[in-house]
């Protein structure tokens, strides 16, 4: 590992280019550029003293030296370093002042043999382009006219060229500019008639003519290339394609890994089955395993499918369907009830009790007035013969309605309400929980979890408590959001904690209590190894933080990695010790499941024309946890437990069994606490002989009344010691 003399979490790597043997990195750390020399094996031969620079900078070896742009947004100008092959800088102490910015940011660099260009980003529809000696002088400017918020692509070949799309005029527009000694052309339109928003991905200068290569939409779409030399286009098919995105989801099968998503090309549910070695046991592109079906959701054990339909002269009429996952119906009707007529939207399916809850936002026919309508149904079908309607007068278009534990939430105008939903398909008034207030997300388990909202300018982010459904905190957490991106709460009995990051790549682990107070002594933080977070997904099993993490060095670099720590910050695992993948055009770790002791990754990618590779592509990563995390979600794994106690079925309704095994005769305690540390139960208080036991818990306190839901805790003591504290989860 190198260190920098500047030791910011703030750095891109501006260029890196091999040539002789050596490799030359130029790295900005902060507001400081280095230029670094290695050799062949990876040694470093130099370092440079810093040199100042403001913004991301853009580099490119022109002219046999090293050429680094930036924009400076404080000086409002273009400047450049230059550094020769011996890693000295050929502009002395302070940057070639190239040209005063006004409204322009210059990225893309054109070489030539006396000149070069330099390119800026589009701007209210223009483009400006600077013809510059290597001297720093500017030989020639000119400003081209685009389309409004157009895509540029500039290409530095033979023939220097960009190519410019956008939508305009109703209709999408293409065409190609090429730049030479005397500046920039006249576009070039070379998309045949016949062809509607291309998308290419790779364009090359060569034989005089150009080509193109991507997606292609005629009457279907294809992959294909685009040849275009004297004014003529010839289009050329590789092959057809599928064009749609998917989200496959992972559910570990007695068979084997199996995948699922939905096809809307093929209108049905797709899955594919994976052996232990990884294998796919169907066709390259899955099978289809439920025709006709769009939306699902997968339980343990059931793949439950929905839609609305609308016929003319008929009732909107939700229809519920329950498969095996062998595709088999579990039922032996569709399910079905009809709604009020009006637009339906935001609606979906979230966990309810023992089963589901749809739910949906109806539009009445006045399109002022606005109801939630919902359903309870589980693996014996409808709970409730009709739909609830929550007459809510008004609720907000788009993404405003969330469900969790047995609370509804919805916005309604500026205000976020929220119902308590009982299983008998009666409910409370709705009460607000904030006013002027945007949803942002609902974070932790069903029934313990924090809805955090957003409010005011500057912006301020809000978290409000929920333990078994009930507000916990009179007034909301002021948080600042900033510190947790990718915000995943962790609960424990007498404490929690926040996890997420900090942009660009610094990551937080910070314990509280319940009343908010920070716990130093049991926090901590570490910085993600390359520059610039966009995303992760952390997990707390076993007592060790999980972070499979997406991140990029330059915005055309994503990678995918991941890292164990254990809760004194001890990292267990560093950063690609292991590779997740290696390839150009990653996007995004998709779903994660955890089976044994194993984490399986859904890994999406973009299409590789060049290699061959025509479509969006997903992959599956298994990774071996072993050696840190126990066999169980549910479960904190004890290596040296002589007494393997455990709690089975867990989550559980209304009975759980309580197994566990003593290794000789002892005096046994076992006992129920709540959140609080109250306790609720003795389960057993005797001598017990050497051997297996067991004790079933059903749900109920000292008094014999029915417990609330929500999490508890079973302790095992032996001979007055405590040996042993497990959670469980009571579901209702």
């Amino acid at each position: 590992m190198l260190e920098l003399p500047n030791q910011s979490s703030n750095y891109n790597i501006i260029h890196k280019e091999f040539i002789n043997d050596q490799l030359f990195v130029f790295i900005r750390c902060s507001d400081e550029l280095y230029y670094l020399i290695f050799d062949d094996t990876g040694s470093l031969i130099s370092i440079s003293e810093p040199f100042s620079i403001t913004n991301h900078g853009y580099g490119k070896f022109m002219n046999n030296n090293f050429n680094i742009i930036y924009n400076d947004n404080i000086d409002n100008e273009l400047k450049m370093w230059q550094f020769d092959l011996q890693g000295n800088s050929l502009s002395g102490t302070d940057p070639i002042i190239l040209y005063s910015l006004g409204q322009f940011y210059f990225e893309y660099l054109f070489e030539s043999e006396n000149y070069f260009h330099c390119l800026s980003r589009e701007y209210d529809d223009h483009l400006r382009l600077l013809k510059c000696d290597y001297n720093g002088n500017i030989l020639a400017e000119e400003t081209i006219t685009t389309l409004s918020s157009a895509y540029i692509q500039a290409y530095d070949q033979d023939q220097d060229f960009i190519c410019v799309s956008g939508y305009e005029n109703n209709e999408y527009q293409n065409y190609l500019i090429t730049i030479d000694e005397s500046g920039a052309s006249n576009p070039l339109y070379f998309i045949p008639d016949s062809v509607y928003n291309p998308w290419f991905n790779n364009a090359y200068h060569m034989n005089d003519g150009f080509c193109f290569i991507g997606n292609v939409y005629e009457e279907t779409k294809s992959v294909s290339t685009l040849r275009y030399q004297d004014d003529t286009s010839e289009l050329h098919l590789i092959r057809k394609i599928e064009a749609e995105i998917i989200e496959p989801k992972l559910k570990k099968r007695p068979e084997g890994l199996a995948a699922y998503w939905c096809s809307g090309v093929q209108n049905s549910i797709m899955t594919q089955l994976f052996n232990e070695a990884g294998e796919p046991q169907f066709d390259e592109n899955g099978i289809v395993l439920i025709e006709n079906e769009n939306n699902f959701i997968l339980s343990d054990n059931i793949i439950y499918c929905y839609d609305i339909g609308y016929a003319e002269g008929f009732e909107d009429t939700v229809s519920i369907n329950a498969y095996d996952y062998s595709g088999n119906q579990h039922w032996n009707i569709t399910e079905q009830f009809t709604l009020t007529d009006g637009y339906h939207v935001d609606y979906g399916v979230a966990p309810f009790y023992n089963g589901y809850l749809f739910y949906t936002a109806t539009y009445l026919e006045n399109w002022t007035d606005r109801i939630i309508e919902i359903n309870y149904f589980n693996e014996n079908g409808l709970v409730w013969d009709d739909a609830v309607v929550l007459d809510v007068g008004f609720v907000n278009f788009f993404r405003s309605i969330f469900v969790k534990g047995n609370n509804l939430f919805y916005k309604y105008g500026d205000q976020i309400h929220y119902v308590k939903l009982y299983e008998d398909g009666t409910f409370e008034e709705g009460m607000i929980l904030a006013y002027e207030n945007n949803f942002l997300q609902i974070s932790g388990e069903e029934d313990n979890y924090f809805v955090m909202t957003r409010s005011g300018s500057p912006f301020e982010e809000r978290l409000y408590y929920f333990n078994d459904s009930n507000l916990m905190w009179i007034n909301p957490w002021v948080i600042d959001q900033s510190d947790y991106l990718s915000f995943t709460p962790f609960f424990e009995e007498e404490y929690f904690y926040l996890t997420g990051f900090n942009s660009p790549n610094s990551v937080n682990i910070h314990q509280y209590d319940y009343d908010r107070n920070f716990i130093e002594e049991n926090s901590f933080s570490f910085t993600s190894y390359n520059p610039n977070l966009q995303s992760f997904s952390a997990y707390h099993k076993s007592e060790k933080f999980l972070f499979f993490i997406t991140s990029y060095f330059q915005s055309s670099d994503t990678q995918f990695s991941y890292t164990v720590y254990d809760e004194a910050g001890n990292q267990l695992i560093s950063e690609f010790e292991e590779v997740v993948m290696e390839r150009p055009y990653m996007e995004h770790i998709g779903d994660i499941e955890f089976s044994s002791e194993n984490a399986y990754l859904v890994l999406t990618t973009g299409a590789k024309f060049m290699e061959g590779e025509y479509e969006r592509n997903h992959y599956i990563q298994k990774i071996d946890l072993s050696d840190y995390v126990g066999i169980s979600e549910n479960e904190i794994i004890q290596p040296n437990d002589p007494y393997a106690i455990g709690a089975y079925p867990n989550p559980f309704n209304p009975t759980t069994t309580i197994s566990f095994s003593i290794p000789e005769e002892s005096k046994i305690e076992i006992e129920i606490y709540n959140l609080k540390g109250q306790k609720v139960k003795q389960l057993v208080n005797d001598k017990l002989a050497e051997g297996q036991h067991s004790i079933i818990w059903n749900s109920v306190d000292e008094t014999d009344k029915n417990v609330a839901s929500g999490i508890y805790f079973y302790k095992l003591s032996v001979n007055g010691k405590t040996e042993a504290v497990k959670k469980c989860l009571l579901l209702k």
